[in-house]
């Protein structure tokens, strides 16, 4: 228990900056008033840098090379008149703090008439990569097409390798008469026939792909590179930890003093749960040696950790778009955000909005905040995004409230539900959430150092197995849909069809009633869960 403090206590520490008045019904804002973040004109930035440096005393933070609209700077506040003035500066914004979601403990989150010591019923059928998340989205079929490198058939039009059996067979046809008299139809036979009768063959088994040679970056707490469940599938050499300037994210020691295995290290477990979901290793359950093994959704897929947090600013979330970009990284896992807010807040002065992106159904800004210009630059990349909807119950999007990034344009927003079916008591709900994914007491990896804040049931209350437990928010939720959409990258999906490929195959409801179990409910929103089986495969066989 003392371990599980000291990391609050740690984390609330670097985390910690000024606090601006909240205003009504908005989260409070942590911001650096020192911190600046530009949107400027790419022809005039590197003379705008140098006039920072030597004229006004301040410092480049972070250069953006792959968002060149972008620059973070460190100055005195007071200069800030002086910044405006300089030749190819549009606009200015104060650095922010983007937190983990708030989380889901004893207290207010917890539904009445059970114990709270203990997990749901339902998260205790290890099925499916020992987790019912994966059950209820049908992992499984994707990975036995995947494993037995077969499909069923889908009604599509004709492929080039049908055609190219077709002709295969007739020049067979054509060789074995020309064969009867003389020794040129052999050649036919041999030259032109045989490869093309080969070649359809082996085309006519097309094998569905888990997720390889897709890199998956996890912009988190880090993780943890010793999990005997994802240490094969982590790529070492693109992972890193944002650490320029007064950003320091490295992992250097865990809380008890033992030195970190890796710079991008999890000792706070968040970022390991959420890379579990996304691509444990594919394995034989029944050979495993625990009880609580785990399959990722696209278990062939690499997992790349850029670790921003605790240090998690604006500026640095924006330098991970960066990183990720430079790394060729195909989708990003984005667990945080800040909000919700009313759609229209400004700061006291009114002169900037809190949301640093066009907002999901408004009309674009003529000069794009700087968290838009990096969606930008990383949706151009071909880089899909995924972040989550946040866990306060509230209505996000059209006349609700907003949470950045996930009611940003160019974003996936995944709200979550529970076993049964029904929208996680915590989720946030409404317009700006695309689609929604197991949440509430799914199951996957805790970190091993035996310091970490999330496998909080197994630590708490002396779990049998603490490699493998439970937990819930949409921060789980997200890496189901982050998934997926590497399980259709890998086969061929093209980054911009991901979203519609996944809401196309969902299964939607609308619940009728404005609440669930005396929780906030969605009223006449239609809630789309994740159908991983029939987004990839395109069949229902494993439909639950």
């Amino acid at each position: 228990m003392l371990k599980r403090f000291v990391v609050a206590a740690v984390l609330t520490a670097l985390m910690g900056s000024l606090v601006l008045p909240a205003l009504a019904q908005d989260e409070e804002i942590q911001i650096a008033p020192d911190q600046k973040i530009l949107v400027v004109d790419p022809e005039h930035k590197a003379e705008i840098m140098e006039k920072i440096e030597k004229e006004l005393g301040g410092t480049v933070i972070f250069e953006y090379e792959k968002i060149p609209e972008l620059l973070a700077i460190k100055i005195d506040p007071s200069l800030e008149e002086k910044l405006k003035d300089l030749v190819g500066v549009k606009d200015i914004y104060v650095d922010v703090l983007m937190p983990l979601p708030k989380p889901i403990r004893e207290g207010g989150f917890r539904r009445p008439g059970w114990d709270p010591r203990q997990p749901k019923p339902k998260a205790l059928e290890i099925t499916s990569g020992g987790d019912w998340g994966c059950d209820r989205i049908d992992c499984e079929e994707v990975w036995f097409q995947g494993v037995n490198k077969v499909v069923q058939p889908r009604a599509q039009a004709p492929e080039p390798r049908q055609f190219a059996w077709l002709a295969g067979i007739g020049l067979l046809l054509a060789g074995g008469l020309a064969l009867q008299r003389s020794r040129k139809g052999l050649l036919i036979l041999l030259v032109f026939a045989v490869p093309l009768a080969l070649n359809s063959c082996v085309g006519a088994v097309s094998p569905i792909k888990l997720g390889d040679g897709v890199l998956v970056a996890v912009m988190d707490t880090g993780i943890d590179p010793m999990h005997p469940d994802i240490d094969s599938n982590i790529n070492a050499a693109l992972s890193t930890a944002i650490n320029v300037g007064p950003y320091n994210n490295d992992c250097t020691t865990d809380p008890g003093g033992n030195p970190c295995d890796a710079p991008w290290d999890d000792y706070y477990g968040h970022g390991t749960f959420i890379a579990g979901i996304i691509a444990a290793e594919l394995k034989n359950l029944s050979d495993a040696p625990e009880k609580f093994k785990k399959i990722g959704v696209a278990p062939k897929a690499q997992l790349v950790s850029l670790k921003v947090f605790p240090n998690s600013y604006e500026s640095v979330i924006i330098e991970g778009f960066n990183q990720a970009i430079a790394r060729g990284i195909n989708v990003i896992n984005m667990s945080f955000g800040y909000g919700p807010l009313t759609r229209t807040s400004l700061d006291d002065s009114g002169t900037w909005p809190y949301f640093r992106c066009d907002l999901k159904g408004t009309p674009d800004d003529p000069v794009d905040p700087p968290l838009e210009v990096a969606i930008d630059a990383a949706v151009a990349a071909g880089i899909v995004l995924v972040a989550a909807a946040g866990n306060d119950g509230v209505n996000i999007g059209a006349g609700g409230q907003a949470v950045t990034p996930a009611s940003c344009k160019g974003v996936i927003a995944v709200g979550a539900i529970d076993s049964s079916d029904r929208r996680a008591f915590f989720s946030n709900y409404g317009t700006d959430v695309d689609i929604t994914a197991p949440g509430e007491f799914v199951w996957s990896l805790c970190e091993t150092s035996g310091f970490g804040s999330i496998c909080w049931n197994a630590y708490n209350y002396g779990a049998a197995n603490p490699l493998y437990q439970p937990d819930l928010g949409t921060s789980f939720s997200t890496p189901y849909v982050v998934g997926a959409a590497a399980l259709l990258l890998s086969n061929g999906v093209a980054p911009a069809s991901v979203l519609p490929r996944l809401q196309s195959t969902a299964d939607c409801v609308v619940h009728p009633n404005p609440g669930l179990d005396g929780f906030p409910g969605s009223g006449t929103v239609p809630e789309c869960l994740l159908d991983v089986e029939e987004a990839v495969l395109g069949t229902q066989n494993g439909d639950n």
